[in-house]
């Protein structure tokens, strides 16, 4: 059976480039609860870009949905029921953001892995992000105690030699 492994981190942390690390040694799948969002946001006239600003319009339409009817996290969830059932891929990647959807989705899945990408650059960035355009998402990713932490703070050698190091421990290699 494959693993889930929820991934989270600072904006330009480092997760998209992990994943595809990864790709290059295992077999992966790739979802991220912002997709469904994202989407609905291309109807609204988001075109793609991710400056505080969009960010936010994306956070905020994020939590309607849940409100609405749990749209994001409901997929997220058909992914790993699907990836469960009918995958021969050794991971499944679920970008979470938010604390309390990673906890519920724990409880879920109680053998999903939590993984955070931590990369000084992007936290310092994140803080520098004006009051008025931050959101709940982004401001919160520390607020959980992830399973593995890998640094992205020095050469991409170094970063990919964490993947590898991470991909041997989930025993996926």
């Amino acid at each position: 059976m494959g693993k889930i492994v929820v991934i989270n981190g600072y904006p330009r942390s480092g997760k998209d480039t992990f994943i595809d690390i990864c790709k290059k040694h295992v077999s992966v799948q790739q979802i991220s609860i912002i997709d469904p969002v994202k989407r609905i946001a291309e109807e609204c006239e988001w075109h793609g870009s991710k400056d505080p600003k969009d960010r936010k319009f994306l956070c905020s339409l994020k939590d309607l949905l849940t409100e609405y009817n749990d749209l994001p996290f409901k997929i997220v969830c058909y992914c790993a029921e699907g990836f469960y059932e009918n995958s021969q891929d050794d991971i499944l990647f679920v970008t979470m953001r938010q604390p309390e959807d990673i906890e519920r989705y724990k409880r879920l899945y109680p053998e999903a892995v939590t993984l955070f990408i931590d990369r000084l650059d992007a936290k310092l960035e994140n803080s520098q992000v004006d009051d008025s355009m931050k959101n709940d998402a982004d401001d919160g990713v520390e607020n959980y105690n992830y399973d593995y932490y890998i640094s992205n703070n020095s050469t991409l050698e170094e970063f990919e030699e964490g993947a590898v190091t991470f991909l041997k421990d989930l025993e996926v290699m």
